[in-house]
């Protein structure tokens, strides 16, 4: 404790004020780079405040999607701040908000387990420099909140305040049914290998969030039918954000983590149920991108640990002990800044004018990736990355494949006619990812004269369907 004293962190009062100061600074980091380089909202914000605007106005089904706004719970939030102010603050408020609570949740619950309070403050800054929880709140996305009641009922459940742990755990229905249907199999998980007298409380807590859910959907089920179950999410697909996920973990964290689950190996003993919940997550983690949130607290427990034992060990050259520490940091602090940048950046201002370009044209084929970009400028798509109550949601996917892939101009034609398609937004991204060359599928079709190009940046490069 000696070593933060010069912070005058020696109680938890103090403490969690210092973690919480760290947080906010780098939560607003990203606005700030926003702001400099006027990037505008990120994508996933704009389509969260395009529909908290229409259940302003009463508006349950959003047309540029053809899809029914379900769940609900994150656009209501959204239009409730759009009454007492305007929906750009409000996406920064609510994602600084939610950012800041989750830290001080993850810093009492490690409290509850008596963890130190050293331990205790650099998990908590290494967990806010992490790009997932940076994904998490930078703006709002539909997964902020339920990771946050998550931890709430979490909480809740730790110290015995079973009322409102099963409140906590139904809400989490209303903004996410994936996640939902997640912490059912966790606590199912955790009672049938670690507290199987809990078994009784786990159907109990599973009839009343099924109730719930279906209480909360059934007039909408009634209404608009089943959704199509449709999961596009594969192995590694956002594991490592440095090697692209979209808000995976940052390389050197892993690497900073494992040493830190070799250090802590020691004291197995006292962290069972860690491991358990560690290997759990991971396994679920390489294939269900969602629960990268959830082992996201756990790793920044484990760089800790790996940080604290550095830092104890007795070392015979303290300049090479000083050059492990400086190399632990700059690699976290390299992961952070740079997806730091990355959420800022982007869009970058070409990609920006093609999508100006578009503002209000009709129907426009691109990659699912960029479906809440089109649709912040009131345009619609064929596909987003909305999958759940989106008509079709399969036959679409397959159509886009066909599309983007396919040689015959009939068939893709035939495709284009059946969506109504009057555009196709093609950048430079997905020239790259979808195609070995420029004589591949839809680029070759492109030049077959049924297309005439309209806008072209070297960036994006727009096509109309004559």
């Amino acid at each position: 404790m000696s070593r933060l004293k010069f912070l005058k962190l020696e109680n938890d009062a103090r403490a969690i004020i210092f973690v919480l100061i760290i947080a906010l600074l780098v939560l607003l980091g990203p606005h700030i780079m926003n702001y400099i380089f006027d990037a505008g909202l990120g994508s996933e914000t704009s389509y969260y405040s395009r529909l908290g605007k229409n259940v302003l106005s009463g508006d349950l089904f959003d047309g540029l999607t053809d899809r029914v706004i379900s769940p609900y719970g994150l656009p209501f939030v959204i239009a409730l701040f759009g009454l007492v102010m305007p929906l750009k603050i409000a996406s920064v408020f609510l994602g600084v908000i939610l950012g800041l609570l989750s830290v001080y949740l993850f810093f009492i619950i490690l409290r509850k387990f008596k963890v130190s309070l050293v331990l205790r403050i650099v998990s908590c800054v290494v967990l806010v420099l992490s790009p997932p929880f940076l994904y998490l709140f930078y703006g709002f996305n539909k997964y902020a909140f339920p990771i946050v009641l998550s931890l709430l009922a979490f909480y809740f459940f730790i110290n015995e305040r079973r009322n409102l742990f099963v409140l906590s755990f139904a809400s989490v229905g209303l903004f996410s049914f994936g996640i939902l249907f997640l912490n059912l199999f966790l606590f199912f998980i955790y009672t049938l290998l670690i507290k199987r007298k809990e078994f009784r409380f786990f159907l109990r807590v599973l009839l009343i969030s099924l109730f719930a859910f279906l209480i909360s959907y059934i007039p909408i089920f009634w209404k608009f039918g089943l959704p199509e179950i449709f999961i596009l999410d594969g192995f590694f697909r956002n594991f490592i954000s440095d090697l692209g996920g979209k808000f995976g973990l940052g390389i050197f964290g892993v690497l900073i983590g494992a040493a830190g689950l070799v250090f802590s190996w020691k004291d197995k003993k006292n962290y069972v149920l860690f491991y358990i919940g560690f290997f759990v997550l991971l396994l679920l983690a390489i294939r269900f991108s969602a629960v990268i949130f959830y082992f996201n607290f756990l790793l920044s427990f484990l760089i800790a640990i790996a940080f604290i034992f550095l830092i104890k060990r007795k070392w015979e050259s303290k300049t090479i002990k000083n050059l492990m520490l400086i190399v632990m940091i700059c690699g976290l602090l390299f992961s952070s800044l740079s997806y730091m940048n990355r959420i800022a950046n982007i869009p970058n201002k070409e990609f920006v004018d093609g999508l100006d370009f578009l503002d209000g044209k009709g129907m426009v084929f691109s990659s699912y990736e960029n479906g809440f970009w089109i649709t912040s400028r009131e345009n619609k798509v064929v596909m987003d990355e909305i999958f759940w109550h989106t008509k079709d949601v399969g036959e679409r996917w397959r159509d886009s494949e066909k599309l983007f892939k396919g040689s015959n101009l009939e068939n893709s034609l035939e495709i284009i006619d059946r969506y109504d398609i009057e555009y196709i937004f093609i950048d430079n991204k997905m020239k790259t990812e979808i195609w070995d060359n420029k004589k591949d599928g839809l680029l070759f079709l492109l030049d077959s004269g049924r297309f005439e190009k309209v806008f072209d940046n070297n960036v994006v490069e727009i096509w109309k369907v004559r």
